[in-house]
């Protein structure tokens, strides 16, 4: 038991190094949003051209999950985690320096590329250092932390943008990301093992799945690529959190400044809102799922109502529901969005212990994809709705071109809602230790 209680004490610590990474992949993820308006001024993009911009980090971010997979799987999550953070550093730094908007590009794809590993290798780190019947926790835990960084961030980046504009603001994120690498390389290690400790054990004295007895590598990937069980995951987390990340990743300030008449301030409190939502859900979904033994449930019980959410903003009023119950409309879309949350721990159950990466890998592809496709898309049904209406040299849409926008998200949602029901419950147990017995 002390080796117990020195385990529950030093992964926590760990975890947290880790996290800080995390948080500020998040950061990353919204910041184009801020300062949008900045950027359009700036590279005399498009709607649609932002959109992709917006969207490099995401089509890497996506393409690069398997091999994020193989090398947490592999290298392990310390030395992974702490080079891809370096290299999102020199990303951020670069995409403060660009002077053209193709050099924007580099740099927003560094940063994806470099932020890319760090959630699959908690993942792996938790595999490693948690037990079964907290992984729900421990991913939600880390979304939650994930979130707040940039509940906290955007404000950060909105006031660092209004001292010192938005190039300065990128280049001291790049160096703080940059720090947060070094950190996670002199704290984390891989497994109890390396310290000397036995794998951590669970009340009733079972060990957590054999993680140890490796399977061949290749013929691993083959396996869990086969495995029908884990595209349900992938197209669930592509429509429901795909969804979600474009419009508050990129199109919600624009669309609150333009149909409302906000300023960008006031429309970043909205993004505010979002996150905390969002920082919120996964945390309560993780704890409620691990408690009650199902993962499968709060998915089918909220995610219907978050489709819901998507036709009251697109129908109501025109698609401009009144700003009195926007916050409200707001907080709940992005907080009935967290039971995808739970796409982690269900391909975790599905897939061989030493596969856990490639197989959460696998599971977060949709979300990416879904972004990346997504963010650029909606931007053209913006462009094919405008009506040449400029303001500083920035396109500005009419309330029926984000009404379409909104129409198609709804759709998108719908059709990933049906692959939920072909997502396989394992009562919170990995199916190579027992977890069939009982499963549904």
């Amino acid at each position: 038991m002390p080796d117990n209680r020195r385990i529950l004490k030093l992964r926590w610590i760990m975890w947290l190094a880790l996290s800080l990474i995390y948080i500020i992949s998040f950061f990353h993820r919204v910041a184009p949003t801020v300062v949008a308006p900045d950027l359009m001024a700036a590279f005399r993009t498009t709607g649609a051209g932002l959109g992709n911009l917006g969207s490099i980090y995401f089509y890497v971010y996506a393409l690069m999950q398997i091999p994020s997979g193989i090398l947490a799987d592999t290298l392990g999550p310390r030395k992974t985690a702490a080079m891809g953070a370096l290299v999102a550093g020199a990303g951020s730094f670069v995409f403060g320096l660009a002077p053209a908007l193709w050099v924007a590009y580099l740099g927003r794809f560094l940063v994806g590329l470099g932020v890319s590993f760090t959630f699959v290798c908690i993942l792996k780190f938790g595999a490693e250092w948690f037990r079964e019947n907290e992984f729900g926790t421990l991913t939600g835990l880390t979304l939650f932390a994930g979130n707040l960084g940039s509940l906290f961030g955007v404000k950060a980046l909105d006031s660092m943008v209004a001292a010192a504009g938005w190039r300065a603001s990128f280049q001291v994120t790049g160096g703080v990301t940059a720090g947060f690498a070094v950190l996670a390389w002199l704290v984390v290690r891989d497994r109890p093992s390396l310290l000397g400790l036995p794998g951590i054990k669970h009340p009733e004295g079972r060990g957590n799945p054999a993680t140890g007895e490796k399977q061949d590598l290749w013929p691993g990937i083959r396996a869990t690529l086969r495995n029908a069980r884990i595209w349900p995951t992938v197209i669930m987390s592509f429509g429901v959190y795909g969804a979600l990340i474009a419009f508050k990743g990129m199109w919600m300030v624009p669309y609150l400044t333009q149909v409302y008449g906000l300023t960008r301030d006031q429309a970043a409190n909205y993004v505010l809102i979002a996150l905390l939502a969002g920082t919120l859900g996964p945390l309560i979904m993780g704890y409620v799922s691990d408690k009650i033994s199902r993962r499968k449930l709060p998915m089918l019980v909220l995610t219907p109502l978050y489709l819901l959410m998507w036709l009251v903003l697109a129908f109501w009023n025109g698609g401009r529901p009144p700003l009195a119950v926007m916050p409200c409309l707001v907080f709940t879309l992005a907080f009935l969005a967290s039971p995808a949350s739970l796409i982690w721990a269900c391909a975790k159950e599905i897939s061989h212990p030493s596969l856990v990466g490639i197989a959460t890998g696998i599971a977060n592809i949709g979300s990416f994809v879904g972004a990346a496709l997504l963010q650029p898309f909606f931007g053209y049904i913006l462009d094919r709705g405008w009506q040449g209406a400029l303001e500083g040299g920035v396109r500005v849409y009419p309330l029926a071109a984000y009404r379409s926008g909104f129409l198609i998200l709804s759709l998108v949602v719908a059709v990933s809602l049906v692959s939920l029901f072909f997502i396989k419950e394992t009562n919170c147990r990995n199916i190579y230790n027992g977890g069939e017995n009982g499963a549904a």
